[in-house]
């Protein structure tokens, strides 16, 4: 008995570790909808949020538009997360990228369908947003 109980905790245990390990960025916030890419004002897909269909040459006029921490701020150079919700499409397959300048140019996060990350390389400095999914 006690062996099985010892055997049962060090299950438990590295199936913990296996958990833990799993990105927190693997999955959807909830919060965007289906065929956007949301661009968040804080890390963690957390404070106020843009809501982009399609491409975006330049981010310029647009606002975060929903409630919490940077609700009204320009979102251009203050984005710090984003996520790209497209069911039925896989992260290597369909993908958003975030640039830092206009026109879809310099460096680029990327961020897989159903997906959301904090931003490193634009972080708090991008410019424009580019869809890619096959044809």
């Amino acid at each position: 008995m006690k062996k099985r109980i010892v055997g049962i905790a060090m299950a438990a245990a590295i199936s913990g570790t296996v958990a833990a390990s799993v990105p927190a960025a693997a999955a959807t916030s909830g919060r965007c909808s289906e065929g956007y890419v949301c661009l968040y004002y804080n890390s963690g897909h957390a404070g106020a949020k843009a809501k982009i269909s399609g491409n975006d040459r330049d981010l310029a006029g647009r606002k975060f538009d929903s409630s919490g921490a940077g609700s009204g701020t320009a979102v251009k150079n203050h984005a710090a997360s984003a996520e790209f919700v497209l069911r039925g499409c896989s992260p290597s397959s369909c993908y958003a990228r975030v640039y830092v300048n206009s026109g879809y140019l310099g460096n680029y996060d990327q961020v897989g369908a159903n997906s959301w990350r904090n931003l490193a390389d634009t972080y708090n400095n991008n410019a424009s947003v580019q869809v890619f999914m096959p044809l």
